[in-house]
């Protein structure tokens, strides 16, 4: 049996006293009775840490992927064109340049190409018999150039070096422009007419993936152009395709103009594409800076939905809060409790919001049959960066829910 105190003696109670294991059991049951407002609570951070870890992978893949593509599309290939712009009708590259051009260590093929002039009339027969008309683009490219650009064929054959040569009246039709003049593989080969003349149809092309424009008609020798249409204009300049390994590009881009033109080297320019390492760095930069952005934008919405949401909870909660503080509790105890509540809720939300990413990239990765490329420290960072946005939106309604006067709450 404990001795009541005295006359005279005041007694002293213990100060009230909160254990961590306690703090957490609040902040649960906080969370626990009110579901479907935690579940909105937490969706803020959930879309704004999901938003950042997909769009920090989307970027990853997607940079490395046009790394790879723009590798092997176009890190293979050179060109050269006159240098200044031509003033009037020129021809600067020399008859023999496919030649000069296999003597350079790295070319696969290379050769002269312009553009003759936008259209010409083309017919299928005679052009006085009623046969169908079209206008075509005609464009002038050597057996090397051909090469070069990767053509092939859907039937029939190129032309060769000697027709080049000798300026042969053979011509190149594009798939399109053989199906509106009504020619078959049966009938090759064929004779057509462009602007009157007669020109025999030796080959019909199936694709020219490295100068797409000549599958806009037709096209002819080199050595034919000159002879039947004159020098090529200042509108549409000739100029060298050079196609090379892999790798090379930069090492022939440094020795062409030599090649081509020993005499006037400086008359020419070569143009080879950036490394694909700098294209990589430029292109993951940009798009990096883009969507860290915007997932930046996202985790802000999300902590200012928390600390709203929060201090609509502290207002509803102004007797609860006023009931514990008359029992004892401290102000940093009911401090401690509301921001336990927000980083309980950070952290699960940033927990799904890394897992919402992470099957974002994998969704993305697979319709676009690319590799995934996730950076560890984006994953490992999701949980713990929500945890944070938790404590940081939840400081301000908690130091809030700490001064409410437990008089004053229990009027209400």
């Amino acid at each position: 049996m404990s001795a009541e105190p005295g006359p005279g003696v005041t007694a002293v109670w213990p100060r009230s006293r909160l254990k961590v294991g306690a703090v957490l059991d609040e902040a649960l049951a906080g969370i626990a009775q009110r579901p479907g407002r935690t579940v909105l609570t937490m969706l803020g951070t959930i879309l704004g840490l999901g938003s950042f870890v997909a769009l920090a992978g989307i970027t990853s893949t997607a940079s490395q992927q046009i790394s790879t593509d723009f590798t092997l599309a176009q890190a293979s290939q050179v060109s050269v064109v006159q240098n200044p712009p031509p003033s009037s009708p020129s021809q600067p590259f020399p008859p023999d340049s496919s030649q000069r051009l296999s003597a350079i260590d790295g070319v696969v093929a290379g050769g002269v190409i312009w553009p003759v002039r936008p259209t010409t009339t083309v017919t299928a027969s005679k052009p006085f018999d009623g046969a169908p008309q079209r206008n075509f683009q005609v464009f002038a490219m050597s057996p090397g150039a051909l090469r070069a650009a990767d053509a092939s064929l859907a039937y029939g054959q190129f032309y060769g070096p000697f027709a080049d040569s000798v300026g042969a009246r053979q011509v190149l039709l594009a798939p399109a422009a053989a199906t509106q003049l009504g020619l078959v593989a049966e009938a090759l080969p064929a004779d057509i007419w462009l602007d009157g003349q007669t020109y025999t149809v030796v080959g019909v092309l199936a694709d020219v993936p490295r100068y797409p424009q000549a599958l806009a008609g037709a096209i002819v020798p080199t050595g034919t152009a000159l002879k039947e249409f004159g020098l090529p204009s200042i509108d549409a300049p000739a100029r060298v395709l050079v196609q090379t390994r892999v790798g090379a590009a930069q090492v022939v881009a440094d020795q062409v103009c030599l090649a081509l033109r020993p005499d006037a080297p400086r008359s020419l320019a070569a143009l080879a594409p950036p490394s694909a390492d700098s294209m990589k760095q430029t292109v993951a930069g940009r798009l990096n800076f883009l969507f860290v952005a915007l997932a930046a934008i996202s985790l802000v919405i999300g902590a200012l939905g928390i600390a709203n949401t929060t201090l609509v909870s502290v207002m509803e909660r102004v007797p609860e809060i006023g009931l514990r503080r008359a029992m004892g509790a401290r102000r940093h105890h009911i401090w401690a409790q509301f921001v336990t509540e927000t980083a309980l809720i950070g952290g699960m939300g940033g927990v799904v919001g890394t897992t919402v990413g992470l099957v974002a990239i994998l969704a993305v990765s697979r319709l676009q049959q690319w590799t995934p490329v996730v950076e560890p420290a984006t994953v490992y960072l999701g949980p713990p960066a929500g945890l944070v946005i938790g404590v940081l939106a939840g400081f301000y309604p908690a130091l809030k829910a700490s001064r409410v006067e437990p008089v004053v709450a229990l009027s209400t």
